[in-house]
């Protein structure tokens, strides 16, 4: 058994050495273009080797860190944002009531999220029901950070334009008002 558990160590020792890579060598050529090769006979004896490339770079030869497309995680917060998407998705589609339940399911795992209090608000104001649209636009209000300067300028607007509803339905002239089929 000794013997078998060698031979493999050994087998797998020799084809890890033929299976190193040679080094890559990098250049320039007169028109500019850059080449990369790492068969030791192709590049030209000006190329320069990885080594001589790290050195050059530094530590910045990869640039910064890019960060994970917004979503694309199974982060609590991503879950939410596709949560976000995926109802404007469904209001374009004119599905507001699946609209709607996604932004109460985001409500339920973080009443933080500004954004579905804002749409929410939105929905409700256009159904009509004008309580809940200012619960939310005041909730919206209350949790945007500083990231929502022109929601929360849009949501001080229609809180006043709510003001404005309100009053419009409570006049006189309002109570004539039908609606005609």
């Amino acid at each position: 058994m000794r013997r078998r558990i060698a031979l493999v160590a050994l087998v797998l020792l020799v084809t890890a050495l033929f299976l190193v890579p040679a080094e890559i060598r990098v250049w320039l050529d007169a028109r500019g273009v850059m080449h990369a090769t790492n068969e030791p006979g192709k590049a030209p004896a000006t190329a320069l080797g990885s080594d001589q490339v790290r050195e050059l770079w530094g530590d910045e030869r990869f640039g910064p860190p890019l960060e994970p497309e917004p979503g694309s995680s199974g982060s609590e917060a991503d879950r939410a944002y596709r949560a976000l998407r995926e109802a404007l998705v469904d209001l374009q589609r004119g599905d507001t009531a699946l609209a709607v339940a996604r932004l109460h399911a985001v409500l339920r795992n973080d009443a933080s999220r500004p954004e579905a209090h804002f749409y929410l608000a939105l929905i409700e104001g256009r159904r009509g029901h004008l309580d809940a649209a200012e619960a939310h636009l005041r909730a919206f209000l209350s949790v945007a950070g500083d990231g929502y300067d022109d929601w929360r300028a849009s949501a001080q607007r229609r809180l006043a334009q709510l003001d404005d509803e309100r009053r419009l339905m409570d006049s006189p002239a309002a109570a004539g008002l039908r609606l005609v089929a």
